[in-house]
C-alpha cells in the first residue's frame, strides 16, 4: 500500500470529520488534531482495511480519490474551484466536496452537519453540469459553478464528463487523436468482447459540445459497487494481479488477458482491472471489462502487466495451455473472422491468432517429445 505524507500546509479547517458509507459512520478523523476513531471496521474501504497508519493512509486514499492532477483541463477546474493544483489542493477538494464517487458509497462529511446520503447520493440528485462542461471541452467562458459534480471523481489523465439520459448515466471520453483511433479501438474491442459474451462496458462514438468523445453507460448502481485492483490487493490475500484476478475473476480474467494481448492493449493496469462488491463488503466476482483506448497500439513485445519475467505473449501462451482455453481460443478466431471491423484491426488481431498458434504448435511438439 502506499504511504506518503501529504505535505500539510494549514488550509484545511479545523474540523472533525465522518467517513460515512452510505449512512453508516465508518470512522471519524480529524487531521489537524492527528485523531481517528474507528467506528466500523468491516465495511471500512478496502484500501484502508490492513492500514498500518490509518490517517496517512486516509490522506492518500482522499487524494487518489479526488480529480487527478494530470488530468486534461485540470488546471482551469483547479482554478475554478479555487484549490491550488497540488496533493494540498486535491485533499482540500475532497473534504470540501464531499469525496462522492459513483463507484462506490463512501463519502465525507464533517461531524456537525445534518445531512444524510440521500442529500448527496449522486444517483439521484442532479449534477452540475457546469463542472461537466469545463471537464470535457476546457472552456473559458463559464462564470458560475455549483458544489454537487461526480466529475471530481473520474480518474485517469484524459478529458472526461458524466451525463445523464433518459434515467441512465453514461461516461464521455474525449479523443485525444486527430483520427479518432482510440475511439475506433473501443469500439472494435467492445464488438469483440460482445461476441464472445465477455462482460464489459460497451462503447460508441458521439460528438458532444463539438467534441469527440466515446460514450459507456455507467455500469455500477446504488447496490453494486466496484473496487480497482491497485485499492483491493493488500486486503485480497493475493501475492499478485494475475493470483487475483484468477482467484475473484476466473474464466473471464483468463479470457480478457487471452483478448488483451489478440487486441495489443497495452494499458490493462491495476486501475483497469476492477472487482464488484455489495454493500456489505462482500467480493461478487470481476467487474465488465472496460478501457480500450489503447487497443491496438501493442507493436513490440512488452513485459507482462502482471510483475513476472515474461511478455505478454507468453503469458497469453500459458493461459491457453495450462488452464485448458483451446476452446474458447477457437472461439476468438471464429469471432475475429466475423465481427465487421476495421481492415486494419481484423488483420492486427489475425495476426496476433497466428502467432499464437504457432506458440501452441511448439508446446505440442515439445510435449511430445518428451
Amino acid at each position: 500500500m502506499i504511504a506518503i505524507v501529504l505535505k500539510f500546509d494549514g488550509n484545511i479547517e479545523q474540523k472533525k470529520y465522518y467517513l460515512m458509507h452510505k449512512d453508516i459512520v465508518i470512522m471519524e478523523f480529524d487531521f489537524k488534531e492527528k485523531t481517528v476513531e474507528i467506528k466500523n471496521s468491516k465495511l471500512m474501504p478496502f484500501y484502508l482495511k490492513n492500514s498500518k497508519d490509518i490517517l496517512i493512509d486516509l490522506r492518500e486514499w482522499l487524494v487518489k480519490r479526488t480529480l487527478p492532477l494530470s488530468r486534461k483541463n485540470a488546471d482551469f477546474m483547479y482554478m475554478m474551484l479555487g484549490k491550488p493544483r497540488d496533493r494540498s489542493g486535491a485533499l482540500e477538494i475532497a473534504l470540501e466536496y464531499g469525496a462522492l464517487s459513483l463507484f462506490d458509497p463512501y463519502w465525507i462529511k464533517k461531524v456537525d452537519s445534518n445531512i444524510n446520503y440521500d442529500d448527496v447520493n449522486l444517483y439521484k440528485k442532479d449534477w452540475d453540469r457546469i463542472f461537466g462542461l469545463i471537464a470535457i471541452t476546457g472552456s473559458r467562458n463559464i462564470t458560475s459553478l455549483e458544489k454537487l459534480s461526480p466529475e471530481l471523481t473520474l480518474n485517469g489523465s484524459w478529458a472526461k464528463c458524466l451525463i445523464k439520459e433518459d434515467g441512465e448515466m453514461y461516461l464521455l471520453k474525449a479523443s485525444t487523436d486527430e483520427e479518432l483511433k482510440d475511439i475506433e479501438a473501443e469500439l472494435t474491442v467492445s464488438k469483440l468482447l460482445e461476441k464472445l459474451n465477455i462482460p464489459h462496458a460497451a462503447y460508441e462514438s458521439v460528438e458532444y459540445e463539438e467534441v469527440y468523445c466515446s460514450k459507456t453507460k455507467i455500469l455500477t448502481t446504488e447496490d453494486k459497487h466496484w473496487v480497482s485492483a491497485d485499492e483491493f490487493i493488500d486486503f485480497s490475500g493475493c501475492s499478485n494481479l494475475f493470483e487475483m484476478g484468477v482467484k475473484f475473476g476466473g474464466d473471464n480474467f483468463l479470457k480478457m488477458v487471452i483478448c488483451d494481448y489478440i487486441t495489443g492493449n497495452i494499458d490493462r493496469h491495476y486501475q483497469n482491472w476492477a472487482f464488484e462488491y455489495d454493500d456489505q463488503n462482500e467480493i461478487k466476482g470481476l467487474s465488465p471489462i472496460f478501457d480500450f483506448n489503447f487497443a491496438f497500439a501493442g507493436t513490440v513485445e512488452r513485459k507482462s502487466q502482471f510483475g513476472i519475467d515474461n511478455t505478454d505473449f507468453e503469458v497469453a501462451l500459458y493461459i491457453i495451455d495450462t488452464y485448458h482455453m483451446e476452446p474458447f481460443f477457437e472461439e476468438v478466431k471464429e469471432a475475429v473472422r466475423t465481427i465487421e471491423v476495421i481492415e486494419w484491426h481484423k488483420n492486427y488481431m489475425l495476426n496476433r491468432i497466428l502467432k499464437l498458434e504457432a506458440g501452441l504448435e511448439s508446446l505440442k511438439k515439445e510435449d511430445a517429445a518428451q
